[in-house]
């Protein structure tokens, strides 16, 4: 208490002695001044003043503030700004009085300084169009930045082969319009020098302080081609060929950011493709600063793009607007001041649709429309918010499937969210393999097929690889009787009699390492006394191509066969319907077994592998029949052939295939 009672004392006694005597004379009596006559501060801020006897500052002086609700001062001259308004700051030193007349403001953004460095590519790639409008909207963003509030700074650096700063931190406009007009281009893009200029230019200015803002805004067409290279970073080979020149980039990008230059990246990729857009686009993302990536692909995005850099730059900007988020999910919305991650009140004008925490995360809701609103000291921005349906996604059970013989078909399974569940299936190649409604796939022919899903427009695919032997049933050449049917089968013989009817394979197959053959066949609906039908059908494996036997026959070549005997009163025949192995002629049986399947008017799977010098025949998934000692040449033809006498059958077959493994 007796102290402050003392400082009201000598701010009394400074008063008196003011009044009594002018200061100029004052000063010029005593020598001593005050290091400033007036002073601007900032609310909330300090400056420190100085008692000066000569040009040396002294210490011991008595300090004092006309109004201490606007501005204080302590015992060391350190004046601090409490609100707007004017505060007289007097001293007293060996008996005399000085002052500074010290006026606090509320800090606005006259106060921000930005530095910053504009960066452009002038690689060949950007040569016509792309370069003509890359210049018209970069000088827009300069207007734009440099006629902002503040003190606003522009270097312009152009890449190509290497870098060269066209123009140095400058607040001249024309000056950095001139720069940007003439840019050339050169050849290649080597980013790594460009940032290594910026750097160096960024270094060398002294201002600091949180008002002082540095920025770096790269645009490219393309990946960094030359210059510096880095084997170990970031990316490896397997992210892109240019790789090591990524590595370099990053690693100066990643020193900058360290000294709080927030880098703006616009990746404008016009040019690229597969899996450069793909690296070129998360080269950008790494590169940026938080919500400073933007990408686009069209020459006429150019100007907007960096319109949208210079209002961030420039202005409050959300992290995102408009503002799009799923019913049920959560974001979380960031406000910036000059590009700076600021702090504000946030609200909504429709909770019902889409509420926000203090923090700005927002959450859907309910489907439909809100404004979303974040005050920032005083000043609001606002933004409409989009509560959408969830989007869909869909994933299938397996990523890639093998089709054999022995496993033909196999069903996927589509795993679907968001509120449309309706899934579509498609085959890339049906001729390779089909897929049903229900996502069963079935292997047709051997090859590699993609089979799809589609749900609300998004898919998911799995690769196909099918290795079973081919249907060549098509491929077949006709004799006789034989006939083609609509669904692609082949009738040898229809219910009459004395026909007879024969289709071959016209190219040899190699028995070397073994043969399968698979094929379905059809007999039946005729006419004969005691037994049914007639007369049967063979499977040739056959010297040479053509028609043996009519009527009792059956069309075999007289090599070796397998008959599905239907009149069993033939010559050497066991007097039943029977299936039987045959050599050199059709009565001439090595092995057979009874069984009415052979025309009994329904389809039937065959099955005949020849391996190791034996025949085995198999019914419907059932071993009925084998021969041993059996060689057969390295060589033979595949031909069916069927034939009828008195009695009568029709005989067809489809689906044929083989394998010679």
């Amino acid at each position: 208490m007796k102290r402050k009672s003392k400082v009201f004392v000598w701010i009394l006694l400074i008063a008196a002695v003011i009044m009594a005597m002018p200061s100029a004379d004052l000063f010029a009596a005593t020598g001593i001044s005050m290091s400033q006559k007036s002073a601007t501060v900032n609310k909330g801020e300090s400056i420190t003043l100085k008692v000066m006897k000569g040009d040396k500052a002294v210490s011991g002086a008595v300090w004092g503030s006309s109004d201490s609700s606007v501005a204080t001062v302590n015992s060391k001259g350190q004046v601090t700004g409490k609100k707007k308004g004017s505060a007289v700051i007097s001293a007293m030193y060996d008996g005399s009085v000085v002052e500074c007349v010290v006026s606090v403001v509320n800090k606005t953004s006259d106060s921000i300084v930005r530095y910053n460095v504009l960066m452009l590519d002038c690689s060949g790639s950007m040569k016509g169009s792309p370069m003509k409008l890359a210049k018209e909207a970069a000088s827009r963003f300069a207007e734009t930045v440099m006629n902002a509030d503040g003190t606003n700074y522009v270097a312009v650096i152009a890449f190509g082969n290497d870098s060269e700063v066209a123009c140095g931190f400058t607040t001249d406009l024309k000056k950095v319009k001139k720069a940007i007009s003439g840019l050339e281009i050169t050849e290649n893009t080597n980013i790594k020098a460009a940032f290594d200029d910026a750097e160096a230019l960024l270094n060398s200015v002294k201002e600091s302080g949180s008002n002082v803002i540095k920025n770096v805004i790269l645009c490219s067409d393309g990946l960094p081609r030359t210059g510096d290279k880095l084997e170990k970073g970031e990316y490896t080979k397997k992210d892109h060929k240019y790789y090591q020149y990524a590595n370099a980039v990053v690693k100066v990008d990643k020193a900058l950011k360290k000294k709080d230059y927030f880098i703006y990246a616009l990746g404008f990729f016009h040019n690229s493709k597969g899996d450069s857009l793909l690296f070129g686009k998360q080269f950008m993302k790494d590169l940026a600063s938080e919500d400073k990536c933007y990408i686009i692909e069209k020459t006429k995005d150019l100007n907007a793009a960096f319109e949208s850099i210079a209002q961030q730059i420039t202005s409050l900007t959300l992290s995102e607007q408009p503002v799009v988020v799923e019913k049920g999910a959560s974001k979380t919305l960031k406000v910036y001041k000059n590009g700076v991650a600021t702090t504000g009140k946030w609200s909504t004008s429709k909770s019902s649709v889409a509420k926000i925490t203090e923090n700005g995360v927002i959450t859907g809701v309910e489907i439909g429309s809100t404004v979303v609103t974040v005050n920032v000291n005083g000043t609001m921005l606002k933004s409409k918010v989009e509560v959408v349906a969830p989007a869909t996604t869909i994933k299938l059970d397996k990523s890639s499937i093998s089709l054999t013989d022995k496993k033909p078909s196999q069903t996927l399974k589509a795993t679907v969210t968001g509120e449309v569940k309706d899934v579509s299936w498609t085959s890339s190649k049906k001729s390779i393999a089909t897929v049903d409604a229900n996502g069963k796939v079935t292997a047709k022919k051997t090859g590699k097929c993609t089979i799809t899903a589609t749900c609300n427009g998004v898919s998911a695919s799995c690769s196909v690889n099918v290795k079973v032997a081919d249907d060549i049933t098509d491929d077949f050449v006709l004799y006789k009787n034989a006939a083609r049917e609509a669904d692609g089968g082949i009738v040898l013989t229809e219910c009459s009699t004395w026909k007879s009817g024969s289709a071959w394979y016209s190219d040899p197959i190699s028995t070397k390492k073994g043969l399968t053959i698979m094929f379905e066949y059809w007999a039946g609906g005729g006419r004969n006394n005691s037994y049914g039908g007639a007369d049967g059908i063979v499977l040739n494996l056959a010297e040479n191509t053509g028609i043996g036997a009519d009527g009792g026959g059956l069309g075999f070549s007289g090599y070796y066969g397998v008959e599905f005997d239907s009149y069993p009163r033939n010559s050497g025949d066991p007097g039943k319907k029977h299936i039987a192995i045959v050599s050199q002629s059709i009565s001439r049986h090595l092995a057979y077994v009874a069984d009415d399947r052979v025309d009994d008017s329904e389809w039937h799977k065959v099955k005949i592998v020849y391996k190791n010098d034996t025949l085995t025949v198999y019914l419907d998934s059932e071993k009925v029949l084998s021969q041993s000692d059996i060689t057969l040449k390295d060589e033979v033809y595949l031909g069916l052939s069927a034939s009828t006498g008195s009695g009568y059958n029709k005989h067809m077959f489809r689906n044929f295939k083989y394998s010679t493994k």
